[in-house]
C-alpha cells in the first residue's frame, strides 16, 4: 500500500508528464550545461500546474513531508526539485531544527546555482534567523568546508536579512575565500556585498577598497555604490 508521500509524488509526476513541453527540453538542458533532465516547463507554467501539489504537501506529517522532498530530489528531472523547494518555502513555519541538516544535505546533492541559491537564502537563511544558537556555529562549519556550494551558502545565506546582516561575519567569510579562482565563490561574495550596500553603503565601500578582492567580487559588489 502506498504511503501518502508516495501518492503525492506520483501525482506530481503525472502532472509534469501531462504538461511536458518537448520544444523547451533541449534549451533548458543546454542552459544547465546538460546536467539535468527536464519536462520543459518554464517557471510560471510549472507553478501553475503544480500549485495544488505544493498546497497538499503542507498537509503531510513531518516524516512524510521529508520523504516527499527526498523523492523529488532523487528524480532525474529538475522540475521536481523546484517543486520541492517551493513546498519547503510554504512549510517554513512548521520547520524545526532538524531541517537545518536536512537542507544542508539537499544543498550538497545535485548542486548547481539554481537550487543552492534558493535553499541558501530562502530556506537555510530563515532557519538560521529562527535558531540563533545554530547560527552561531553552523555557517562557520560551512565556510570551512571543502565543498564549494556549502561555502557559497555561508556567504549568501544572509541575502534577505536587509540591515540585519552580521557584516563582521560576512567580511570574515569573504576574506577567508581571498585568492579563490572559483567563479561561483567570487560571484557570491560580490553579490552579498552588493545586496548589503543597499543598507550600509559606506561600510561596504570601505571594505571593498581596503582589501585585495577579486575583480569579479569588486565589480559585483560596487554596482550600487
Amino acid at each position: 500500500m502506498q504511503q501518502d508521500h508516495e501518492i503525492l509524488f506520483d501525482e506530481l509526476i503525472s502532472i509534469l508528464e501531462a504538461n511536458t513541453v518537448k520544444a523547451q527540453i533541449a534549451p533548458m538542458k543546454k542552459y544547465m550545461k546538460g546536467q539535468f533532465e527536464y519536462y520543459g516547463l518554464k517557471s510560471p507554467h510549472r507553478r501553475e500546474v503544480t500549485n495544488d501539489i505544493v498546497l497538499e504537501s503542507k498537509k503531510l506529517n513531518d516524516h512524510d513531508f521529508k520523504s516527499f522532498i527526498n523523492l523529488c530530489w532523487n528524480d532525474p528531472h529538475r522540475e521536481p526539485q523546484y517543486v520541492a523547494m517551493e513546498s519547503m518555502k510554504r512549510r517554513m513555519n512548521k520547520m524545526d531544527e532538524s531541517y537545518i541538516e536536512f537542507t544542508i544535505k539537499l544543498i550538497e546533492s545535485k548542486s548547481w546555482w539554481d537550487t543552492v541559491d534558493f535553499l541558501a537564502s530562502t530556506i537555510f537563511g530563515k532557519l538560521m534567523a529562527r535558531f540563533p544558537e545554530q547560527n552561531a556555529m553552523v555557517p562557520d562549519r560551512l565556510i570551512a568546508s571543502d565543498n564549494m556550494w556549502l561555502k557559497r551558502t555561508a556567504i549568501i545565506y544572509q541575502l534577505k536579512y536587509k540591515d540585519e546582516v552580521d557584516f563582521a561575519r560576512l567580511k570574515k567569510y569573504i576574506l577567508s575565500t581571498k585568492g579563490s579562482k572559483e567563479f561561483f565563490i567570487n560571484k557570491a561574495t560580490g553579490w552579498a556585498l552588493r545586496q548589503y550596500s543597499r543598507f550600509n553603503r559606506d561600510a561596504v565601500y570601505e571594505f571593498i577598497h581596503s582589501n585585495e578582492l577579486s575583480a569579479l567580487t569588486k565589480r559585483e559588489g560596487t554596482k550600487y555604490l
